[in-house]
């Protein structure tokens, strides 16, 4: 049996017979030449290959450091955009919140804002800031691309609890907001609404700064009751 420690050059030097050495001993043996006369004669195919390998496992690393940033590159994007969404809720600037949706739905996931419920430094989103501020259509288009009507901000009011006006109310409510969550005082929206601690709550709250509801918006409190009536016949359509 050839075990291929020897260097042979060519079959003729076999002093071997078919009788005591099979044709694919004989064939192996070849091949096994074969191979090592190859290697030895190109050196450099080798340390072609070995550059080849080192270049896979560089650019597996890069891939790799990559998707170890996509976070960082996300939290950034989104903190940039909710911002934006914010203000242009606040404002009722319905062209920007579409064309933020727009850049949502055409870049990739970690280029663009992850969700229109990031709230502002006092906790309110972009859909609280829109029902806050009577944008109507505002609040529409939020909910139509999945904006949550049931977030809450610190102190526990929802976009029902801030609602304007008795259209916002229903709608939020055909959304899905919750009419029975409280808020720190345990008010339900329709409790809320029907308080007189309802416009000195907002009094106290009142600036201009990204996130917090607007003055105009403190001073017109005396239409809520409107929305306590409106909650008041919804609710009692439900039960």
């Amino acid at each position: 049996m050839f075990d291929g420690d020897e260097d042979y050059s060519s079959r003729s030097s076999l002093s071997i017979t078919h009788d005591t050495v099979s044709d694919t001993d004989i064939e192996a043996y070849y091949r096994h030449r074969k191979r090592i006369a190859a290697r030895k004669a190109t050196p450099e195919m080798d340390q072609q290959t070995q550059r080849i390998q080192e270049l896979t496992q560089d650019l597996h690393d890069t891939v790799e450091q990559l998707h170890s940033m996509e976070g960082n590159i996300n939290s950034w994007v989104t903190a940039s955009a909710a911002r934006e969404a914010r203000e242009a809720a606040q404002a009722g600037r319905l062209k920007d919140l579409e064309l933020i949706q727009a850049e949502r739905a055409a870049w990739p996931h970690y280029l663009a804002m992850s969700s229109w419920d990031v709230p502002g430094p006092r906790g309110y989103t972009a859909l609280m800031l829109a029902a806050a501020n009577d944008h109507t259509e505002c609040v529409v288009f939020l909910l139509g691309v999945g904006a949550d009507p049931n977030c809450c901000e610190p102190d526990g009011h929802t976009a029902l609890h801030l609602a304007t006006n008795p259209d916002i109310a229903a709608i939020l409510l055909k959304y899905g907001s919750n009419p029975a969550a409280i808020n720190h005082l345990e008010q339900t929206p329709y409790e809320m609404h029907a308080s007189k601690r309802f416009t000195r709550l907002h009094d106290e709250r009142q600036g201009g700064s990204s996130g917090a509801l607007t003055k105009q918006h403190a001073v017109h409190k005396v239409r809520r009751p409107s929305v306590a009536l409106s909650l008041a016949r919804a609710l009692a359509a439900r039960a």
